[in-house]
């Protein structure tokens, strides 16, 4: 985490997101004053992993404690603190997911920029062709942190899907398709 995190944070919660949960996921003692931050600022729920246990424990952590603290929600929108995902993009994928509650919203970056690390944009292509060849899945983004689900969806599928760490996000694609999850 860096300051883009506690202004993504501030974006937020001005815009009235209001339960925004963190997960430190084993992130070095330093960078904890930006959890710490975010919690005393905008009243952020953190949930804190001492080791890093990889994204897909980090997700199933915070889908876990949304089912369990927040039973008012109807839904989640997950997003990466290295501030990629723009505001608009956030209310439009949580839009899309209050409107759509049977669907799993993914928000698609744009890897045809210059400016995308070469290995980002070869790892997106790669993944997304083994997905589409050996699953049949066809989605522009693999890797996107930028994802809407309903409670529903987080309850019958998403919490309990496997994986620790970035394959998590590829099996929730596959989980989806196999429940025919547009």
């Amino acid at each position: 985490p860096q300051d883009n995190m506690v202004e993504l944070v501030a974006k937020l919660w001005e815009h009235g997101f209001q339960t925004i949960i963190l997960v430190d996921d084993g992130s070095n003692i330093e960078n904890r004053v930006y959890f710490k931050t975010c919690k005393e600022k905008y009243n952020c729920r953190i949930i804190r992993h001492v080791i890093n246990f990889g994204k897909g424990m980090a997700l199933k952590s915070a889908f876990n404690f949304l089912l369990k603290d927040y039973s008012l929600l109807k839904g989640a929108v997950t997003v990466d603190c290295d501030g990629q995902h723009s505001l608009e993009d956030i209310i439009t994928c949580a839009q899309l997911t209050h409107e759509n509650p049977d669907h799993l919203i993914l928000g698609c970056r744009q890897f045809d920029d210059s400016s995308i690390p070469l290995r980002s944009r070869f790892g997106n292509k790669f993944t997304r062709l083994t997905i589409t060849l050996l699953c049949g899945i066809k989605v522009s983004d693999t890797q996107t942190g930028l994802r809407g689900m309903s409670r529903d969806l987080i309850e019958q599928y998403f919490a309990s899907t496997k994986g620790e760490r970035f394959e998590y996000e590829m099996n929730m694609l596959i989980e989806a398709k196999e429940h025919m999850i547009p």
